[in-house]
């Protein structure tokens, strides 16, 4: 699957705070269509700011951001397709559980999380999982991105999960 200007990409909480710090978000969002669930959106919007690492969002890019409300019956049914997915942080496991009930076709899902990612799997979204790397790459960007957010972690941890469940 292509990454098309305007293409929808589904994102978790992470990716919009790795792109904020790196300084590529607004072009990413000049790029691609961001959604996410709400319950994503509500943690970066009630990040720490206390904590040392503390990434501020500006307004005009949260905007930006369609979130999709994940009723209880969503979470409920997603965990029952894969039990493992109540043990992921709580964005990730809402945007999953949208992702597994909603179904949207030609959707990119980005996570930098292991657990999300082998989730992600299990529910049969490996195909279109993509690296932030990529992802900012296409929107012209070339940021300084932590390793777990780059195509080759990406690969790796996706071909891992596979092997295992051959």
């Amino acid at each position: 699957m292509s990454l098309a200007p305007r293409q929808l990409v589904y994102v978790d909480t992470m990716i919009v705070l790795e792109a904020a710090r790196t300084n590529c978000l607004a072009a990413i969002l000049n790029h691609f269509d961001f959604h996410t669930a709400d319950v994503v959106l509500k943690e970066i919007l009630d990040g720490d700011f206390r904590k040392r690492d503390f990434v501020r969002i500006d307004a005009s890019s949260i905007r930006k951001i369609t979130a999709h409300e994940v009723p209880p019956t969503m979470l409920a049914s997603a965990r029952l397709k894969v039990p493992r997915m109540a043990t992921l942080h709580k964005g990730e496991e809402a945007l999953l559980a949208y992702l597994a009930a909603a179904n949207p076709s030609g959707i990119l899902l980005s996570s930098a999380d292991r657990a999300a990612v082998q989730v992600a799997c299990l529910l049969g979204f490996q195909h279109r999982l993509r690296a932030l790397e990529e992802i900012a790459g296409k929107a012209g960007m070339n940021p300084q991105i932590r390793d777990w957010f780059k195509k080759r972690w990406l690969g790796e941890v996706i071909t891992k999960h596979l092997m295992d469940h051959l």
